[in-house]
């Protein structure tokens, strides 16, 4: 009995458990890991460390819902895990495989990243974290220089000798330096004074080339630079360029001192050293030995007769018997003489005394040549004298120069010497302070901080605005300086200006001074470590500002450091004269005023609190400055008349002037602070100003500065967005409406004004019109209201809230005015706000409701006309006056005797620029309806301008829509009513009057051949094209219908905005202003700025499927609006960016569409052309390219889906084509057909970036115009299917990929992998292309090898499976080889089947292609 006791206790317990509602509940994860990642790390102490931003996790799932799965990315705090930043509830990326879970590419934080994953477990929720730390600073390393071919790595520590056959001869050449540069997003290349900046990306693995990088003869100093948005990493390596010269490299000077007589050079300060550049400077103590090293690369000749070189490197070849060996048995040991024939050793000029031999001249490495060598490498030494200042020293601020003379025995046509360029260097005396460089510093105010402040060389600069900063590079500065930069310093001490040297000048930094130039030392400088020639060295960074020059143009700058004061250790040598350039370009910018800034502004806000909110607040009382002004003096806000000069700077808000004045400084300016005579205390500009805004939209602030000699004009668009706008009907009110004169009390719906549709029909011969608007709350009481009213409140302002009625009957306006009319409460007050108040106008009644805060008109006695015309009203009111917010209501009553009302198209509609017009009206009790032979359909109407509750009355209707009408004619539209009892016969006319301009529309049955808008558009099918559904391959009902003389839609749309029907006079449904400009945002926003629209936009639409959410059989036979008004109950019909995909209607067969372009345009453009179609389910325009008929003037392109079409041309290119030497057309013309995407589209193109496999494979499927296929299952495991979230400006995407491998032409490197992201390499790339192509191979191997044999001297190299691919390839010419020297074509190419393919070639090859067939005109190719 115990047992079943508590059996009975258990099962019970269980029965209320079971009654309990089920909730989820957020459980901790169990140590055996619901989400099981085995190499990750599941506390942040020990959080996995990684450099990329990105990581893809593979695990395991334990009894988790796969379908429920989700993760989300904290970036935390580490000490306390409080979140910074986050992205949360992710699914896109996560893919299962049984109860393998792999998550791709998850976007990491820089910093502790908690990546939080959750699912369902039965009813429960799981969560469980892991801790990754991405650590985003950049990185370098694999830096290799590429020369002909030739990969040479770049050492650290020592200098690279680049060389090859093809540069021979050359004073320079140029290279491409590459490497790696994780979590780097640009890489900067220094050398000299170029630098050259490239994008670098994860996508091609942070891997970078730069190139070209230009190298002169000899040694080059060349700094590499990688940086992220708040890092850089920065390294300077040495490269050599051999050019078959004798080469000299690393020349040294340097200084030798025993400055404590130990009879070494060992301590501190006692050697000194610096690079020898084209102009150093060198400081070192009096008295200290001076000596130039360095190292010569002397070209060598073997002697196979001697056995040994020339010139006589000091060693000969010793064979293994008598005559010439055929390999080499030994070599004699350290050389006892190196280069020891007369006039063959390494010589020296000195200050220009003539050459003399190198005092002393090895070989480092005491290893000998070989036979096969072409050069050896050799150090030499020369001492150079002693510093000092008495005779025969080496005196310190003078001009030196050396010069390197090698004998070259393989220079052409005769052995000979070659010379070194010369070599400039000073030396400095140590204790003396000097100048070691000047810079400027880009982009100057006063507000910039010098201390992070980067600088550029001065040497022929551009400047481009005053005041500019210049930084003054001080050797041997003294300490006491930093920070506190003695004002006079430093002096400008001469501007040389081809009107003459200009001298006297004002170092007080004075803009407006009558001298010739103004300049002022500033206190603030730093030190610096600058790398001079190889050696880490400090330098004083001074700054002087440069605040007035004597004229715009060229002109040449002397500084000079100044011994005055306490500072008299200083050299006085001058700095060399520095060229630059001031260009004329005043350019203004305003404190709170930018151009596309758009604000928001209540509507109900008095003047003065307006003033303070735009004026004061938003934009900073217009203050601004204008820079680049070579003489500011010359700023003038107002006319002077000592001296006598006119005004020169003016501010025009809307084309209404200001007035302006200076701000502290002449180029600096702000609205006039001076108060008239009125009442108030606001300055008048304030008020000029703030009339002079539009409050509700655009705005156009120009600034103009006019001269005598020069004008400069800028105008900024500012938008105002108001609220609290006024609105007319009041919300919950009954509206506006007509009722019986004979009435006391408004009756809505009074039955002697019947509405249909959107009109009130009546046999009435007057009536009375009775209104809500609303515009501002005045309170809910008599006392409230007027205190609102009286001067203390609104006072004048209420002046501006207005109600204004107008009608073709009326001989003026009606208009009340709340600041002068009278008007009434609903509890019978008189509104009395200052006194003085008139009546309104007669027939006119304003109330104002207490309870609801809202105010109502009666518009009393209006006679309808007698002979059936309607009676219009349009019913305006205002918050802000005449130019303020405003609402508008239209009211029409019709007269009419015959019962049935028009709805579509309104009376003001009847002239149409569309072949076709629908029709809708509303005939109570009417059983059928007939138009123009046409039956209409059964319909109900939704009345959005009277709302019952919120919702649209409901009017019961007839639709049809009428084909055909005829151009230029009126067309009479027949009507014929029929009931139980009679028929009624009428008709209406409609004018069709096409223009080829926006808003044209034609409708046709589809059929073979479809031509619209004068030729502008042409689009054809194959016979027996019917419609289908895009997604008629998913396993599911309705999907194998088929559609069969549907009416196609043709339509010019606006170019800005894509609207067809702005829908004029009618009233739209709430909420689908947001929808509309939602859609207009995406049509704008996503079109590629680097292209202009060459055409019209045209819209083409066949209707919609079935709705598969709906019981009955529905679709819609005839294109539809792309911003369709939902006025009908039941329609479906969404604007075009929210379209259902499950009712998308495609050809069942692909068509050809032909469209026109600018006639205008010339023959040449036809390779910048293309075409662009909306996608709206992902959102984005793509380019579909086409075949350009230059000739016509049209472009056709593959028609395979319906929406938004309009012809593109490439408007402007890239930096990085635009100057690349031989491929600019190609890749222009590659990238304007959407063929190819930049690598950073708002930048470079990546001309010089290797094409990835991914890329490629897009680039074939785009230029032979193959059909998307990729819906299912996919072939590659990483190619991940990203659905609609594509990326047309991505290099690839998923979809391209599965096309080409369905197509066959692309297959994996490993089974399921296809490795997009790597670099593909020729002859992979040429294997591919003949696949796409089909071009048949040749089978004979022996055959195919000669062939290549033939061609190419690295046949060998190339890949079994390859060879036929290339050979015939190489036979269409799409592809060619390299020749080995191009100096002597005779010795022949070689193709470099494992070479990767540049992003430049490959735009070549696919312009070839395209060319070939003829999808492309000719291009002039390298």
């Amino acid at each position: 009995m115990r047992n079943q006791k508590i059996l009975s206790i258990l099962l019970v317990f269980a029965l209320v458990i079971t009654m309990l509602p089920l909730q989820r509940a957020s459980v901790q994860a169990a140590s055996a890991h619901n989400f099981n990642f085995i190499n990750e790390q599941y506390t942040v102490g020990s959080a996995r460390i990684t450099t990329n931003d990105r990581v893809t996790l593979t695990g395991t799932i334990n009894n988790v819902n796969a379908a429920s799965v989700k993760y989300s990315v904290y970036n935390i705090n580490p000490s306390n895990q409080a979140v910074i930043t986050s992205n949360e509830n992710q699914t896109g990326n996560i893919t299962f495989n049984g109860t393998t879970i792999t998550i791709f590419n998850i976007q990491l934080f820089p910093g502790m990243n908690k990546i939080t994953f959750s699912g369902t477990q039965g009813v429960s929720l799981v969560e469980e974290s892991v801790y990754v730390e991405y650590r985003n600073s950049p990185m370098l390393y694999d830096l290799t220089a590429g020369l002909n071919g030739s990969v040479f790595t770049i050492n650290e520590t020592q200098t690279t000798v680049v060389h090859s056959t093809a540069s021979m001869g050359k004073a320079n050449t140029d290279i491409s330096i590459s490497g790696k540069a994780p979590n780097a997003t640009k890489v900067s290349v220094i050398i000299g004074n170029k630098s050259n900046t490239y994008s670098i990306s994860s996508s091609s693995d942070y891997s970078f080339v730069a190139s070209p990088v230009n190298l002169k003869k000899g040694m080059n100093l060349v700094t590499i630079r990688v940086f992220n948005d708040t890092q850089y990493v920065e390294t300077t390596r040495e490269i050599a360029f051999y050019n078959g010269e004798v080469t000299f490299y690393d020349l040294t000077l340097v200084s030798q001192k025993d400055l404590n007589a130990d009879a070494d050079f060992a301590d501190p300060g006692e050697t000194l050293s610096t690079l020898l550049s084209g102009s150093t400077n060198f400081s070192i103590p009096t008295g200290a030995a001076v000596k130039v090293t360095g190292k010569a690369i002397v070209p060598i000749v073997y002697n196979s007769t001697t056995f040994d070189f020339n010139p006589n490197p000091g060693w000969t070849w010793t064979p293994a018997s008598a005559g010439p060996p055929p390999v080499p048995a030994g070599y004699s040991a350290t050389p006892a003489a190196l280069f020891g024939a007369a006039g063959q050793k390494i010589q020296v000029n000195e200050d220009g005394a003539g050459y003399a031999n190198a005092t002393t001249v090895t070989n480092p490495s005491l290893i000998a040549p070989q036979p096969t060598d072409q050069f050896i490498t050799v150090d030499l030494s020369e001492p150079l004298g002693t510093s000092g200042s008495g005779a025969g020293a080496l005196t310190f601020d003078t001009s030196h120069t050396l010069r390197f003379m090698g004998w070259n025995q393989s220079k052409l046509p005769t052995p000979g010497t070659d010379e070194s360029s010369t070599f400039f260097y000073k030396l400095r005396d140590s204790t003396l302070s000097y100048i070691q460089d000047i810079n400027y510093i880009p982009g100057y105010t006063p507000a910039t901080n010098l201390s992070t402040a980067e600088s550029s060389d001065m040497e022929n600069a551009t400047l481009f605005s005053l005041p500019t900063g210049v930084e003054l590079l001080i050797g041997n500065y003294d300490p006491t300086w930093v920070g506190a930069t003695p004002s006079d310093l430093l002096e400008l001490i001469n501007v040389n200006t081809p009107a003459g040297n200009k001298t006297n000048a004002d170092n007080t930094g004075d803009a407006a001074t009558p001298k010739d130039y103004s300049y002022k030392v500033l206190p603030n400088s730093y030190v610096k470590i600058i790398n001079v020639n190889g050696v880490d060295t400090p330098f004083l960074r001074v700054f002087v500002t440069l605040n007035k020059l004597p004229s715009a143009g060229s002109m040449k700058l002397r500084f000079q450091m100044k011994s005055a004061g306490t500072h008299t250790a200083v050299s006085t040598d001058p700095y060399n004269d520095i060229p630059i350039t001031l260009l004329y370009g005043p350019f203004v910018k305003y404190t709170g005023v930018f151009d596309g800034m758009q604000i928001e502004y209540d509507t109900t806000m008095l003047s003065t609190a307006g003033i303070n909110s735009l004026i004061v607040t938003t934009f900073q009382k217009f203050a601004g400055e204008l820079f680049n002004v070579p003489n500011i003096s010359e700023i003038l806000y107002a006319p002077t008349t000592s001296p006598v000069a006119a005004q020169t700077a003016f501010l025009y808000i809307n084309n209404t002037e200001m007035k302006l004045i200076k701000d502290t400084v002449s180029n600096k300016f702000v609205l006039d602070t001076a108060d008239g005579a009125d009442a108030d205390t606001i300055p008048d500009s304030y008020q000029a100003a703030f009339n002079a805004l539009n409050k509700t939209g655009d705005n156009f602030i120009k600034f103009v500065y006019r001269t005598s000699k020069n004008n400069y004009e800028s105008t900024i668009k500012v938008t105002i967005v108001p609220t609290n706008l006024p609105v007319i009907p009041a919300p919950s009110t009954d509206g506006v409406y007509p009722y019986s004169s004979n009435l006391v009390i408004p009756l809505a719906n009074d039955p002697n004004f019947p509405k249909k549709g959107p009109l009130y029909t009546t046999k009435e011969a007057e009536m009375n019109v009775y209104g809500t608007f609303d515009f501002i709350n005045l309170g809910s009481n008599e006392v409230d209201v007027e205190a609102k009213l009286s001067n203390a409140g609104l006072g004048s302002e209420a002046d501006n809230y207005m109600l204004v009625i107008s009608s073709p009957d009326f001989a003026s306006d009606l208009v009340w005015n709340m600041g002068t009319n009278l008007f009434t409460s609903n509890t019978g007050d008189i509104i009395n706000g200052n006194g003085g108040e008139t009546n309104p106008p007669s027939q006119l009644r304003v109330i104002y409701n207490y309870d609801t805060q809202s105010f109502s008109f009666i518009l009393t006695d209006q006679k309808l006309p007698f002979d059936g015309s309607s009676k219009v009203y349009s019913i305006a009111v205002y918050n802000g006056g005449l130019n303020g917010p405003r609402a508008t209501y239209r009211l029409e009553v019709d007269p009419t005797s015959i019962p049935y009302t028009i709805i579509t198209p309104r009376s003001e509609k009847r002239t149409v620029n569309q072949s076709f017009v629908e029709v809708i009206l509303t005939s109570p009790g009417a059983d059928s309806v007939t138009i123009n032979k046409v039956p209409a359909t059964k319909v109900t109407y939704l009345d959005y301008g009277v709302l019952v509750g919120g919702l649209p009355t409901e009017v019961p209707a007839f639709k049809a829509i009428v084909k055909g009408l005829k151009p230029n004619k009126e067309n009479k539209i027949d009507v014929e009513i029929k009931n139980a009892n009679e028929s009624i016969k009428d008709s209406f006319p409609i004018t069709f009057a096409p223009e080829n301009i926006p808003g044209a529309q034609d409708m046709l049955t589809m059929k073979s051949s479809l031509k619209v808008f004068s030729g502008q558009l042409n689009l054809t099918f194959p016979g027996g094209t019917n419609l289908i559904r895009r997604d008629y391959n998913v396993a599911d009902n309705l999907k194998g219908q088929v559609y069969k003389d549907n009416n196609v839609m043709f339509a010019i749309a606006n170019p800005t905005d894509g609207v067809v029907d702005r829908h004029d006079f009618e009233t739209i449904p709430g909420g689908y202003d947001m929808q509309l400009k939602l859609g207009q945002i995406l049509f704008t926003s996503n079109f590629p700025q680097r292209f202009i629209k060459a055409s019209p936009v045209f819209w083409v639409d066949a209707g919609q499927a079935d709705d598969p959410t709906t019981a009955g059989y529905d679709p819609v036979t005839a294109g539809i609006d792309p911003y369709p008004l939902a006025i009908i109950k039941g329609d479906s019909s969404k604007l075009y960016n929210n379209r259902s995909s499950n009712r998308e209607l495609i050809p069942s067969k692909q068509g050809t569409l032909t469209l026109s372009y600018d006639p205008n345009m010339r023959e040449s453009v036809g390779t910048l052309i293309t075409v662009f179609r909306f996608d709206p389910f992902i959102q984005q325009w793509e380019n579909i390219g086409g075949t350009v008929d230059s000739k016509k003037n049209t472009i056709k392109v593959p028609f395979s889906r319906f929406g938004y079409y309009v012809v593109g041309k490439v408007g402007s290119s890239f930096n990085d084509v635009t100057s690349h030497p031989y491929a600019r057309d190609a890749m222009e013309a590659i990238y304007a057909k959407g063929i190819m995407n930049a690598l950073d589209p708002s930048g470079a193109f990546g001309a010089d970036q290797y094409v990835t496999r991914g890329e490629f494979s897009r680039m074939l499927v785009r230029a032979l115009e193959l059909p998307l296929n990729f819906d299912g299952p996919n072939h590659f495991v990483d190619v991940p299917n990203t659905g609609n979230a594509i990326n047309m400006d991505a290099l690839w995407d998923y979809r391209y990929i599965e096309t080409a491998a369905r197509a066959g032409f692309v297959r994996g490197t490993l089974p399921k992998v296809f490795q997009p992201d790597t670099a593909i390499v020729r002859q992979d790339a040429t294997v591919m292309l003949a696949k796409a192509l089909n071009i048949k191979t040749d089978t004979d191997s022996a055959k195919v090898r000669k062939a290549l044999q033939k061609s190419f001297k690295d046949e060998a190299d190339i890949e079994f499976y390859a060879k036929p691919s290339v050979a015939a390839i190489l036979k269409k010419g799409f592809i060619g080889g390299s020749l080995i020297d191009v100096n002597d074509p005779t010795r022949g190419s070689v193709f470099e089947p494992k070479a990767r393919l540049l992003r430049s070639d490959a735009a070549i090859i696919i312009a070839k292609v395209m060319v070939d067939l003829k999808k492309l005109p000719k291009l002039y190719t390298n």
